[in-house]
């Protein structure tokens, strides 16, 4: 008998994961294989194209070891957004691929602010002058590299670059179009204004299809190098937005909050609507004519695990770092509020989102303070920055009442418990979900889709979540309140204080 299996693969900054499923939403297996981040220069962070095309070929052969060849697979794809791929006329490489973490942009953001300012990219792109996307490092290629740019036959991006791969055909989804900051996000097609600055055209990218349209078979060289039965590929998306779909934030009202090295928030919208500070990204979701916002806070477990590894560490010179299971114990103890210490989550700049111009840092710090109180405090300041956040869409008239939880920091008790009495301020809920992988889920449900109206199924996005969903509403103390309404309202005033200096 033939099986049909739906497979999400999530390729992402530093590693691809595969989660492999059957027709009713049961996981049977994940695999995972990271790859490097190569930083030969300052603000440059690049990778290999064929070290993450190993990477997938790895987590494909290891995911489908126990299928028979009668079985078939549906694959679709949740990648990283915004990362740049230049290739030459047999689609090979020009040269490593530039990162969405890389910072060489910021080399030209004076020509982009100059020639087109940052008002008129976000009306048409949806995004501001952001150093680290592809309009700008194009441009840096452009003017730094040029015979690197001279050369270029594709310009591609991880999701249409694994695809192409993977069928030999070229086709790119509305997210990640859009993350590049080359499309119209109006038309939803690639802006010839754009390109025309640049000195491409649009036949050097991929042709744009909405997320679920079949793009073709898998490569029978691709199926006989890793073990795959006869395999279809599907359009997926932006990981942010397969996330968002996972767990069911597709309509207005909830947002879907990914916790972990950074944290992002994508919150749906039901039509175009423009940030009068042109700081919130807005993206088109994997949804047909909806949109996101999009809000980060680049360090949200990055912060801490920077006091683990760089502060709380007895000795620097030793690899052993205190559990988590043990930091969340003794966090749970401690009084909400932390003594009245405040961490303010600033490490980096916050690119996407209510911006500020405040250092990171601790405020308020006293003798009585131990290394219990600062971990305390820096889950309670990401908590207050997530709010803050919430609360600038809110004042645009952006519906908001829950909020979804994914990532590592659902796994903590505490912190997630600290976030939702926070949100609570606003009457705002916070649910967790219990997913592995949502990225990777959301991508295998779009294949689901693809696949049903493949075969003249059920139709595609006609609502709801694919397979089933598992939601824990987090249950809060009402004692907890004033301590945080009096703690969020001086989080403010200190943050407005500091970005006055």
């Amino acid at each position: 008998m033939r099986v049909d299996y739906f497979l999400g693969l999530d390729v992402g900054t530093t590693g691809v994961k595969a989660l492999l499923f059957n027709d009713r939403g049961k996981c049977l297996g994940t695999h995972y294989r990271d790859y490097s981040l190569l930083t030969p220069f300052p603000y440059w962070v690049e990778q290999s194209g064929e070290e993450i095309w190993e990477a997938v070929k790895f987590v494909l052969k290891e995911s489908t070891k126990f299928l028979e060849a009668k079985d078939r697979v549906m694959i679709g794809l949740s990648t990283q957004g915004g990362t740049l791929f230049v290739l030459d006329e047999g689609n090979r490489p020009l040269r490593r691929a530039i990162t969405w973490m890389d910072g060489r942009g910021r080399e030209v953001a004076a020509l982009l602010e100059r020639d087109f300012g940052k008002r008129f990219l976000y009306d048409l792109t949806g995004y501001g002058i952001v150093n680290a996307l592809p309009l700008a490092t194009l441009l840096w290629l452009r003017e730094y590299e040029a015979e690197t740019f001279r050369r270029i036959a594709r310009v591609a991006f991880v999701n249409d670059f694994i695809t192409f791969r993977l069928t030999g055909v070229w086709c790119c989804d509305p997210s990640n179009a859009g993350i590049s900051m080359l499309c119209d996000i109006r038309r939803c097609d690639w802006s010839d204004l754009l390109l025309d600055y640049l000195g491409l055209r649009r036949e050097q990218l991929s042709p744009i299809r909405n997320s679920g349209s079949f793009v073709g078979m898998v490569l029978p060289s691709v199926c006989q190098e890793v073990g795959l039965p006869e395999s279809f590929v599907f359009t997926g998306g932006h990981d942010q937005f397969c996330a968002a779909f996972a767990v069911g934030a597709t309509r207005e009202g909830v947002v879907h909050l990914s916790g972990g090295t950074a944290w992002a928030g994508v919150v749906p919208i039901g039509s175009l609507w423009r940030d009068p500070q042109f700081q919130v990204a807005i993206e088109r979701h994997v949804v047909p004519d909806r949109f996101g916002a999009l809000f980060s806070i680049p360090c949200g477990g990055a912060a801490l695990k920077w006091f683990q590894e760089k502060v709380a560490r007895a000795d620097l010179n030793t690899s052993s770092l205190e559990d988590y299971a043990q930091i969340d114990k003794a966090v749970e103890e401690l009084p909400a509020g932390s003594g009245g210490l405040f961490f303010f989550p600033y490490l980096v700049p916050v690119v996407l989102g209510n911006p500020t111009t405040a250092p990171g840092g601790f405020l308020g710090v006293q003798l009585f303070h131990h290394k219990y109180h600062f971990y305390r405090a820096v889950m309670e300041g990401i908590g207050y920055e997530v709010l803050r956040q919430v609360e600038y869409l809110l004042g645009q008239g952006v519906p908001i009442h829950c909020v979804r939880l994914s990532g590592g920091v659902a796994k903590s008790k505490v912190w997630t418990q600290i976030i939702a009495e926070i949100l609570a301020i606003q009457g705002i809920s916070l649910e967790r979900v219990k997913i592995v992988d949502a990225p990777a889920l959301g991508a295998a449900e779009l294949a689901y889709l693809g696949w049903q109206a493949l075969c003249g199924g059920r139709d595609i996005f006609d609502g709801g979540t694919v397979f089933p969903l598992e939601l824990e509403v987090v249950e809060k103390e009402g004692e907890h309140f004033s301590v945080y309404v009096q703690g969020y309202n001086r989080y403010k005033r200190l943050l407005e204080n500091l970005s006055e200096r």
